[in-house]
């Protein structure tokens, strides 16, 4: 693992989004469903971890996104700045995939979903 752990860290000139950026691209997602923020997680270069969640007015269940910045922390790490979605059942989460890349020299977003 540690012949990898380089490709985890951003490069300096590397753009971080804010925290407004981040929830301005969750709300396009989510489309205007009333949203209930689940944590987030800041370290000296911003924030590195934002999740809410909705429900799913078909199933009832929870739908999460997670916005995870490129870079090694407490929770894991991403090679990638990225948002996801994940699907729960209850309290499992039953699966997922990326809805939105964040390309750190541009400073845009590009909706993969």
């Amino acid at each position: 693992m540690i012949a990898f752990a380089g490709q985890f860290e951003r490069g300096p000139q590397e753009r971080i989004p804010s925290r407004e950026e981040v929830l301005e691209i969750i709300s396009k997602l989510i489309e205007g469903d009333e949203i209930e923020h689940v944590r987030e997680k800041y370290d000296d270069s911003g924030l590195y971890l934002f999740e809410v969640k909705i429900d799913d007015p078909e199933t009832g269940e929870s739908v999460h996104y997670e916005y995870r910045r490129k870079g090694t922390y407490p929770e894991g790490a991403t090679a990638e700045t990225v948002i996801d979605i994940v699907f729960y059942e209850g309290d499992m989460p039953v699966g997922g995939h990326n809805v939105a890349d964040f390309n750190s020299s541009t400073g845009e977003w590009k909706i993969v979903e």
